[in-house]
């Protein structure tokens, strides 16, 4: 019975690592490409390991070239729409969410359906109404004007997931508070924000990584090269005869490391917002 247990024990972790290694294996080989010259990318058969590994194609990343822009002021142009972006979907979400929770209202489900049939909208259907309305507004090549787009996506999802994990917060604790003297809104600040964290850190998250990856309607709203986001800054790299492949792998590393550097400090709070939520109270 015991050898049975070791086996099946043993053959479980052996199929972890095979997929871990299936899910790990394209960034292995993204660092890799980074750390080769032009000539090894193109050689064949490749080689797993550099046989030279060069820092070159990360040199270019802060090269300031005519016309294109560089990656140094890209990322800091992305830090700026992905935080502030960040900021209001959580604010918006999280009062939206709560205010969908404790609504005692027909209309209750009526919103909830509405704001998941917003998430069926494709966003290319967005980018012409978007263009449309920003450039009466004069934002058009304007950073403000992604972070605003952006909340056109983020926010329904945002308030919906923040609304399932306020479920499950007991409405008695705000009813205590109620009864204390405080308001409506202060029983919010005091009671269900904080018992809400995981969530919100969840929420933050998602927000951040889908605001800092971003393609589509940064490219149809920004015109600068100064004013480009990531995304942006890496298609640079592709030209209309050739693909700098080492350029494209450096700076898919450069934006792995916000992204690995935010998952890593909300990872607690990101795994608690996604299990405890489906509980209800």
């Amino acid at each position: 019975m015991i050898k049975k247990i070791k086996i099946k024990t043993l053959v479980i972790y052996l199929l972890l690592c095979f997929f871990s290694l299936i899910a790990i294996g394209p960034t292995l080989w993204i660092f890799s490409c980074a750390l080769k010259s032009g000539e090894e990318i193109y050689a064949y058969p490749p080689s797993i390991i550099p046989k030279n590994p060069t820092l070159e194609n990360f040199a270019k990343l802060q090269k300031i070239r005519v016309g294109q822009g560089n990656m140094v002021t890209a990322t800091s142009n992305g830090l700026i729409v992905a935080l502030f972006a960040t900021f209001i979907c959580l604010t918006i979400s999280t009062l939206g969410g709560y205010g969908l929770s404790r609504m005692r209202s027909p209309l209750k489900s009526r919103l909830l359906f509405f704001i998941f049939f917003v998430q069926l909208v494709p966003a290319i259907v967005l980018t012409i109404p978007l263009y449309i309305w920003f450039a009466d507004l004069g934002i058009i090549d304007e950073l403000i004007g992604l972070i605003v787009a952006y909340q056109s996506f983020l926010v329904p999802i945002s308030t919906a997931f923040v609304k399932d994990y306020i479920d499950s917060v007991p409405v008695e604790l705000e009813e205590s508070a109620l009864v204390d003297g405080c308001n409506r809104f202060w029983a919010f600040i005091r009671i269900s924000l904080p018992l809400s964290a995981p969530s919100i850190a969840s929420v933050a998250i998602f927000a951040f990584l889908h605001a800092w990856e971003e393609y589509l309607l940064a490219s149809v709203l920004i015109l600068t090269p100064d004013k480009r986001t990531p995304p942006l800054q890496l298609a640079a790299f592709i030209g209309e005869y050739m693909i700098d492949w080492g350029g494209i792998m450096a700076g898919a590393i450069w934006v792995l490391i916000p992204v690995v550097l935010v998952f890593l400090l909300l990872q607690k709070y990101f795994v608690a917002g996604l299990t405890a939520g489906a509980v209800k109270a």
